[in-house]
């Protein structure tokens, strides 16, 4: 009986730690994720500006 409960809590350990494992690299990826999106809505964002100057500019001209 003794080792059985030995053996069921070292099996609940192992399975803590894998877990705690997975949701480390969980929380890794997932950062890797929203930095990732950040970096692209900002170069959409600065896009989006860059092009918002030019058609300013560069609109009045075909109404000429």
């Amino acid at each position: 009986m003794f080792l059985k409960k030995r053996f069921i809590n070292q099996l609940d350990d192992d399975k803590a730690a894998a877990l705690a494992q997975l949701e480390k690299e969980l929380n890794f990826r997932q950062d890797q994720i929203l930095e990732s999106a950040r970096k692209r809505i900002d170069s959409l964002n600065e896009e989006a500006n860059r092009l918002k100057m030019v058609f300013k500019i560069f609109l009045p001209f075909f109404f000429l």
